[in-house]
């Protein structure tokens, strides 16, 4: 048995030179006392702004709860139907910015920035996609989202962690061996026969981490003005842990204070070290477990048992708090309150955690939710359908009139089947009359409705899939597009705010950490053994890369899909003759590589990036061998295209020879007519023409 010999006190006051300016650590006693002031001064400041109060409002309106009223002054009960219109609205949002925020495979793009090498962006995209998805970062981030709808504001926290694991693995007895036998292989195992058998390991697993946090666990900056948590001076993370959670969440971390298991363990040994009660996480469920829940306690039936009690008899599994505290560049973490277990530096550099909020309130961390949005609205129609179902309830029971001081029963009198009503005269017991029903109660929850929808962004499209009262805007397509843009550009700003303050600082954060703390065996084991992706470059490239990242949400898959319908065009561009002439006078040529990968990032296909591979061993011999051949067919078509030159310069010689040899026969034969061999001029004209002269 054991206590943790250090009690808690609030009267001694820190002093400037008991607090170092960082990287220098204060002392252990000192920072327990600044831990608990701060957290006793964030945590009195939420409840004296009732938020508290607030989140069990917005538990009750989101669970529809409304307590059983009865009629005045009798236990006959009246109308009390809860009105889901809050959850309603929360459920019909959820599905739509979900899906537009996971609408891709990776539902995120990793831009290379200068000097980092386009495949180790694409290697670090897909490393960090898997650790997503091994994280759980769709569910985490599905809750957190949740809480920003019904309480306006929500967390998530991130981290990095590095823990044993035991894998095991199914192996045969003994070591394989291959024997030939009659020229045929034989397989055999030495030291064993064969069978299978499960082995065990312990491996280390070093990777990041993110969880959906409470609004009720964090104690921010009380003086934090934007919706950013990051953004405060400080921050409390309360949590209840126990040995194994504690050894597993803190042992690893360099400078660690943690005390032995063994002193752990005895700490729930009578008498045994009580966890500190959180007041922000409403009152002990003793009273209700004994009594029965109360009209006070409507969702108590949905809520677990608060986190200080204790929920087994098991001592290895019960609880202390641990108060972790965070700013920008200190760490520490203290015990049920009294022992501080890490006194170290921030290795992150900044407050890992992220916050958002529904709608953001101007200087305020905490913002609107929806349950707050429409409470008014929720509540309204609760009073006019109850009323309504009140006034027809009377309108079927009835309500009589007895006259005073006539020979009628005195008790009350009930309506029932084969019941006698006993009265001296006709009309000593008679029913009131009503006038006319209003119908001016469904008109008011319609408009409530249409109030609502404008105020949320879930307007009947989404909750309902259609537009249901009579309306002149869906009768064309002009209409139904103004409708559908207008719902569109109330969730991509949403989707957007979202991203900008959650999803992106996430992915960034990621990538920081694997680039401090991720090992060369484990991104080597991600890339070929999780995602069979062969990367040939330099590990280093990988951690060291410089990546901007974008979101590929529904909202802007209009500009992706428009870039998709004009990237056949800049292809064909790319072939045109003029152009490669063009730019081979500039010394640039066109990479299809890249651009095959840009049109693979680009698309929703599934598997585009394992369409370009390396060429295996057999695959480049026999391109080889086609090279050679395609060489020797045109080595050999040029030297019959030299020979057939020369068979036609032999015969156009050839023909020429005996062309002049006809002339010179032709000429020869004149002369011997004694013809004149310049004009070929016959004898006898030659001979009179002489004789005349």
């Amino acid at each position: 048995m054991a206590l943790i010999d250090s009690p808690i006190s609030f009267a001694h006051e820190i002093k400037a030179a008991e607090v170092p300016l960082p990287p220098q650590l204060p002392e252990n006693d000192i920072v327990r006392d600044l831990v608990l002031k701060d957290l006793q001064r964030g945590e009195y400041y939420l409840l004296a702004k009732g938020m508290s109060v607030e989140w069990d409002a917005d538990d009750r309106l989101y669970l529809f709860r409304v307590p059983q009223a009865f009629w005045e002054g009798s236990s006959v009960p009246r109308a009390s139907l809860g009105v889901p219109l809050i959850y309603e609205h929360i459920e019909s949002l959820m599905p739509q910015v979900m899906s537009a925020l996971f609408a891709d495979n990776p539902p995120f793009e990793a831009v290379s920035r200068p000097k980092t090498k386009q495949n180790a962006a694409r290697a670090s995209k897909d490393i960090i996609n898997y650790q997503l998805d091994v994280m759980k970062f769709r569910e985490e981030l599905r809750k957190c989202i949740k809480e920003m709808f019904v309480y306006g504001t929500c967390y998530m926290r991130l981290g990095w962690r590095r823990y044993k694991k035991t894998v095991f693995k199914r192996v045969r007895r003994g070591t394989p061996t291959v024997t030939m036998t009659n020229g045929l292989p034989v397989k055999s195992y030495e030291n064993g026969d064969g069978k299978w058998m499960t082995k065990s390991e312990q491996v280390w697993v070093n990777e990041p981490y993110c969880e959906s946090v409470h609004i009720r666990y964090i104690i921010p900056d009380p003086k934090l003005r934007c919706p950013d948590v990051r953004k405060g001076g400080f921050l409390c993370h309360r949590e209840y842990m126990g040995v194994e959670a504690l050894e597993k969440a803190f042992r690893h971390i360099p400078g660690n204070m943690l005390p032995p298991t063994d002193y752990l363990k005895s700490l729930f040994d009578q008498p045994k070290e009580s966890p500190e009660r959180s007041m922000l996480e409403g009152r002990s469920t003793t009273s209700v477990m004994n009594t029965g829940i109360s009209s006070l306690d409507l969702n108590m039936e949905f809520k677990a048992m608060p986190r200080y009690q204790e929920a087994t008899s098991d001592p290895n599994r019960q609880e202390l708090e641990v108060v972790e505290y965070w700013t920008e560049t200190q760490h520490y973490v203290l015990l049920n309150r009294k022992l501080v277990i890490i006194n170290e530096k921030n290795t992150f550099g900044e407050i890992p955690y992220r916050s958002c909020c529904f709608t953001d309130v101007l200087d305020s961390f905490f913002g609107i939710g929806i349950a707050r949005l429409l409470k008014g609205e929720q509540r309204l129609q609760q009073g006019v359908i109850n009323g309504r179902l009140d006034d027809l309830s009377l309108r079927l029971s009835g309500c009589f009139i007895r006259l005073r001081g006539s020979n009628t029963p005195a008790q009350q009198l009930r309506l029932r089947p084969g019941g006698i009503m006993d009265a001296d005269t006709p009309d000593g017991i008679k029913m009131i009359e009503y006038p006319p029903a209003l119908a001016d109660a469904f008109t008011e929850v319609e408009a409530s409705d249409s109030r609502a929808q404008r105020r949320s962004g879930a307007n009947e499209l989404i909750t309902q899939g259609g537009q249901q009262g009579p309306s002149s805007i869906t009768r064309t397509a002009t209409g139904m597009n103004a409708l559908s843009a207008g719902v569109g550009a109330r969730l991509g700003y949403l989707i957007d705010f979202v991203c900008d303050l959650i999803f992106i600082p996430a992915l960034e954060f990621f990538q920081e950490c694997n680039s401090k703390w991720l090992d060369e065996e484990t991104i080597s084991s991600i890339l070929t053994d999780e995602l069979e992706h062969d990367y040939d470059g330099d590990m280093l490239d990988v951690v060291n890369a410089n990546l901007k990242f974008h979101m590929l949400a529904a909202s802007k898959a209009k500009a992706r899909q428009a870039l998709a319908q004009n990237l056949m065009p800049m292809l064909q561009v790319f072939q045109q003759q003029p152009v490669l002439e063009a730019m081979q006078a500039q010394g640039i040529v066109v990479d299809w590589v890249e651009i095959a990968q840009a049109v693979a990032d680009i698309s929703e296909i599934a598997g585009t990036q394992k369409w370009i591979i390396p060429m295996t061993d057999q695959q480049k011999q026999a391109l080889r061998m086609k090279n050679e051949f395609n060489q020797q067919m045109a080595t050999r078509a040029i030297d019959n295209q030299h020979q057939l030159q020369q068979i036609q310069a032999t015969g156009q010689s050839q023909s020429r020879t005996a062309m002049l040899k006809e002339l010179m026969k032709g000429l020869v034969e004149e002369l011997k007519e004694g013809a004149d061999p310049l004009d070929g001029t016959p004898p006898d004209t030659d001979t009179s023409a002489g004789a005349q002269t």
